[in-house]
């Protein structure tokens, strides 16, 4: 299977969580020194990490700082002990339950008994947690931040992921976490082993959280291209300035480094967002791959995998590369090709700017290397002749291959160099 992944040009992959849990997305860790036992051992996930490097792969973990599950032996301590507990201030709780609640509830957190405890939680009449948590979900309590116990258990857990060899974390809801120490984590986390990344979860302004991570999801940009391009919000003057304003707030080391995403286990798979159409995706790709940042593909998007909301958009990938849909496979090489072709599109500097009403143009450039992308924002046929008027100071280029129009949706690649 790594072989399907290098040969898209993967140079990491990002596992969302593999630590026991409860649920079937494994954000309610029960331990962060394990491996979920439905997905193999530690052993299993070391061989992993060796054959993926062995092939210029990085493996990125998914961890959950902002809350971990009800079923972990620290909240469950904290629980059943009290004010007695060295865990209580991991956590915020908000009122004690009755000592028999608690001893029911042990029994069923010691198993991470889901379905006992929810009957259990409505026969006691508690409507939400009595405790913090993560959108008031029972199986997640927020972690309290300002214990510094909790951040040197937390530096321990990535030190020791390291030293299994892993290449970066993903930071679950890292725009929930305390800046403070965020940062600190952060900074502890990279003195040992500078080339470790670190990425945030945010659905923020991604540029607030620029000092405390590497790079961030990059939502932001995900929803500036879907609101102009499927759901019709943002006009095409409005999109570009947006774009212009995510560039103007990063240096452009940092730009080039952002997660940029049409799909995650958060969303419906990219295919189905765009409804099918093909044309509207290709564009969408290839636009995503030529501004800066780097590519990220949720895995089985390069297929045309389709699935709804979670837990439908984790469908298992289909390996039979006759259920493949060619046409949407090679729209992602043919992105991914160019981008391993220029360094440019990788770490280049950026310019975008609208020509006339509906026409994207999007320059890449580092030293001799110059890419440009033409994309029509529109479902009309849009005239670009003006627009080569504007990039090519010789009278030769400007009629590129004698194109004048580009149809609805339509884009051109330049290469020039």
């Amino acid at each position: 299977k790594l072989d399907h992944i290098v040969s898209l040009g993967a140079e990491a992959i990002y596992l969302t969580p593999i630590f026991p849990a409860g649920t079937y997305h494994r954000y309610d860790v029960r331990n962060y020194l394990g491996v979920d036992p439905y997905l193999g051992s530690t052993r299993d996930f070391e061989e992993l990490v060796k054959k993926a490097g062995e092939k210029g792969v990085k493996i990125v973990l998914d961890i959950t700082l902002h809350h971990m599950g009800v079923c972990h032996e620290f909240f469950r301590d904290a629980l059943i002990r009290r004010e007695d507990s060295k865990y209580w201030d991991w956590f915020v709780f908000i009122e004690k339950p009755g000592e028999d609640f608690v001893n029911e509830a042990a029994k069923l957190l010691e198993e991470c008994n889901y379905q006992g405890l929810t009957t259990l939680v409505s026969k006691a009449g508690y409507r939400r947690p009595f405790y913090e948590a993560f959108y008031t979900v029972w199986a997640m309590p927020r972690i309290n931040h300002e214990n510094p116990e909790t951040l040197k258990y937390f530096i321990h857990v990535a030190e020791t992921w390291i030293g299994k060899g892993v290449g970066g974390f993903r930071i679950d809801v890292a725009h929930g976490v305390m800046d403070t120490w965020l940062h600190t984590f952060y900074k502890s986390v990279k003195k040992n082993s500078k080339d470790i990344a670190i990425i945030g979860e945010v659905c923020d302004y991604p540029f607030l959280y620029r000092e405390f991570m590497d790079s961030y999801m990059n939502y932001w940009l995900r929803y500036i291209l879907l609101g102009a391009l499927v759901k019709g919000f943002l006009s095409p003057r409005e999109m570009v300035w947006k774009i212009g304003e995510i560039l103007a707030s990063h240096p452009v080391y940092q730009a080039t480094m952002l997660y940029n995403l049409l799909g995650s286990h958060d969303t419906p798979r990219i295919i189905e967002v765009v409804n099918k159409d093909k044309t509207l995706l290709k564009l969408i790709v290839n636009l995503l791959n030529l501004l800066p940042g780097s590519l990220a593909i949720y895995y089985g998007d390069e297929v045309g995998l389709e699935g709804g909301y979670d837990p439908d958009n984790r469908r298992p990938m289909k390996w039979n590369q006759g259920e493949w849909d060619a046409e949407v496979l090679n729209t992602y090489l043919e992105a991914i090709a160019l981008r391993r072709k220029h360094p440019a599109v990788r770490f280049g500097f950026t310019r975008t700017w609208l020509c006339g009403e509906g026409v994207l143009v999007v320059e890449r450039w580092l030293r001799e290397d110059r890419v440009i992308g033409l994309f029509n924002l529109t479902e009309w046929e849009a005239d670009v002749s003006g627009c080569f008027e504007k990039l090519f100071e010789e009278p030769s280029r400007r009629d590129y291959t004698g194109l004048r129009t580009l149809p609805g949706y339509g884009f051109i690649i330049i290469e020039s160099n």
